[in-house]
């Protein structure tokens, strides 16, 4: 199964191509909110990498947020119309439960751990959740402005919190 993944929701663009669940090819445009400038060449820049053709993809997947949202419609327009002219399906990710997913990837953590993602919402707000160890919400995903009562009630009792 091979997946063409887009993510604009943040400052950085990033494309890669997904083989059987591995990176084979990976583009990312760092310069911050030139999305609608860099995408599509990032894009023809990751297939020439992996060697095949867009036409040889077997779907899109694409962050659906939160996150910018002049980004996010940008990214979602390349992908949809990828997706209609070769007829792929296209996948929504939520961008906040991906950042929780590679956290808990990252190390090993109790059962009863909660991961809490954060990305700049800008106007001193941050777009966060909370996620259990088997990534279920138990805070949806909202704009936030974080204090030090923050997710205080999660912080009762001895369990880890998991700030990404």
């Amino acid at each position: 199964m091979k997946i063409l993944c887009i993510e604009t929701a943040t400052e950085i663009c990033s494309v890669c191509l997904s083989e059987n669940g591995a990176v084979t090819a990976l583009r990312e445009n760092r310069e911050g909110n030139q999305h609608s400038r860099v995408l599509t060449l990032l894009i023809e820049e990751t297939m020439r990498e992996a060697g095949i053709p867009l036409s040889g993809i077997d779907a899109v997947a694409l962050s659906q947020g939160p996150g910018s949202y002049t980004s996010l419609r940008v990214g979602t327009s390349v992908a949809k119309g990828i997706c209609f002219a070769l007829k792929k399906p296209l996948i929504a990710i939520g961008t906040l439960e991906a950042l929780a997913f590679a956290a808990r990837e990252s190390g090993s953590f109790a059962d009863d751990t909660l991961f809490v993602p954060m990305i700049d919402a800008r106007r001193l707000e941050v777009f966060t959740a909370v996620y259990d160890m088997g990534l279920h919400e138990i805070l949806a995903p909202q704009a936030m402005i974080i204090d030090h009562n923050s997710f205080g009630e999660y912080l009762l009792g001895s369990r880890q919190i998991v700030y990404c």
